[in-house]
């Protein structure tokens, strides 16, 4: 969809399989995409975007990378909150930027007040759609299910028992999920709203 209305299209994955995968969507559509392998925003360098859409493997857990189609083997909500600070540097004059995200709630920091604090001094404005918060034991059991693991098994018990403790450490009680969306703005003077 996006190569239709783009002079260009950059896709970046950490994945090479993925990559190949959007090259081989690109050319069924009569598409030429340029693909590049790397993390975050590594392989664009320094370069500026009008538009930037991501779908990160955003899920929130204890920095495990067993499924990379979701998992960043970054601890919490460390890749969303990388992808959201990285973002004003990356996008150009007017440009605006969509991204899922999962984001974690704390007795000492609401889901507005989390969020928000990634946004603090970017010179961006804001939109933060949260459909839901979900409590930790329904969040570890939606994604072990998600990767195939039946309850009550040994290795569901491992697993469920590693989330759970990462997320108590942590002062975890829920977490939310919504979509973050980004325009630059540069407003001289001005802090970053959320909306």
């Amino acid at each position: 969809h996006l190569g239709t209305h783009a002079e260009s299209v950059v896709v970046t994955d950490v994945n090479k399989r993925a990559l190949q995968l959007a090259a081989t969507t690109a050319a069924l559509s009569g598409q030429a995409w340029d693909m590049r392998n790397g993390s975050l925003f590594e392989p664009v360098g320094e370069q500026q975007f009008d538009l930037i859409v991501a779908n990160p493997p955003y899920i929130v857990s204890p920095g495990i990378q067993e499924h990379s189609y979701r998992d960043s083997g970054m601890p919490g909500d460390a890749m969303c909150e990388a992808l959201v600070r990285g973002l004003p540097s990356r996008l150009a004059p007017g440009g605006s930027a969509h991204l899922l995200a999962n984001w974690i709630v704390t007795a000492d920091q609401s889901s507005v007040e989390r969020v928000a604090g990634w946004l603090i001094g970017s010179g961006c404005d804001a939109w933060v759609w949260q459909w839901n918060i979900t409590e930790p034991a329904e969040y570890v059991s939606l994604w072990l299910g998600d990767a195939g693991g039946v309850p009550g098994t040994e290795p569901w018990v491992r697993e469920y028992s590693r989330w759970r403790d990462y997320f108590e450490s942590a002062g975890v009680l829920g977490v939310a999920s919504g979509m973050i969306t980004r325009s630059e703005e540069r407003r001289v003077g001005k802090e970053c709203r959320s909306r």
